[in-house]
């Protein structure tokens, strides 16, 4: 049975004044207003989590603005997300490495102190113009006015449609190709965002089933980014991190799997 059926039968007509699509922002917008303020009352440089706070609002206007009916404004608020997105990207990534390597070492007795090291090094080294991002910001923060907060905004058909693709992706999963479970994550990410929309979405049990399997699915992801980039970067350390890769790619892949039987029946 897919949970996602009762949230999306649920809470979806308003009466009155609520029904006005022009009464409340959406708190996506909010949120990024919020930032955007507070980034205009400083002077320093963006730190960790307010990158990763951006990155992931830029996630959710693309998915809300999937219910758009106009494929302009669906369009402009893709591009500025992604533009913003992708420019705290080298500054994120290079968190997330020195997290996944903190993960894949706590508790171990292993000695690769010299690549986390190196690891900082490279977060070190990225500077991010913060006038550039307020500029990008100011001009997404625009576009995102016409995004909604009323549940009306959320149709029947777009949620269905975020469901049977994650469904699809899911029942399409190779564990021999990682490419797989990326698009699948996205996926998940996606309807995980349209179902937050929802009244009681985020405090029922089939969005926080949902957000775990999210969570999960964005650790795997993290896990497959760091080895490339070891690969890649720091290749003389892997042999070092090859056993601890493995039992943490096995660990999270039987948690995904138990949610997934949880989630898609």
């Amino acid at each position: 049975m897919l949970y996602a059926v009762h949230l999306i039968n649920c809470g979806l007509k308003m009466k009155g004044k609520q029904a006005n699509s022009s009464i409340l922002k959406s708190p996506t917008y909010l949120e990024l207003r919020g930032l955007h303020k507070q980034l205009l009352a400083t002077d320093s440089e963006l730190d960790n989590e307010q990158v990763h706070n951006i990155r992931v609002l830029c996630k959710r206007v693309r998915a809300e603005a999937l219910l758009l009916k106009s494929k302009k404004q669906r369009t402009g608020l893709k591009k500025l997300s992604k533009m913003l997105a992708r420019y705290l990207a080298p500054a994120r990534d290079a968190q997330v490495r020195i997290e996944t390597f903190d993960l894949l070492v706590a508790g171990k007795d292993v000695s690769l102190g010299e690549l986390r090291s190196a690891l900082v090094g490279d977060l070190d080294g990225i500077h991010i113009d913060s006038g550039k991002v307020i500029g990008l910001l100011d001009s997404l923060l625009v576009r995102c006015k016409v995004l909604r907060a009323e549940v009306e905004g959320v149709k029947r058909k777009s949620l269905a449609k975020a469901q049977q693709k994650s469904l699809k992706l899911y029942q399409k999963l190779s564990h021999t190709h990682k490419s797989t479970y990326h698009d699948w994550r996205k996926s998940v990410k996606s309807f995980l965002y349209l179902l937050k929309l929802l009244p009681e979405g985020k405090r029922s049990k089939e969005y926080k089933l949902v957000k775990q399997l999210a969570d999960k699915l964005g650790l795997l992801h993290d896990l497959h980014v760091f080895e490339e980039f070891v690969v890649s970067n720091y290749r003389d350390y892997l042999a070092g991190l090859r056993c601890l890769l493995d039992q943490r790619e096995q660990r999270l892949l039987q948690e995904i799997d138990a949610l997934s039987v949880e989630l898609y029946g």
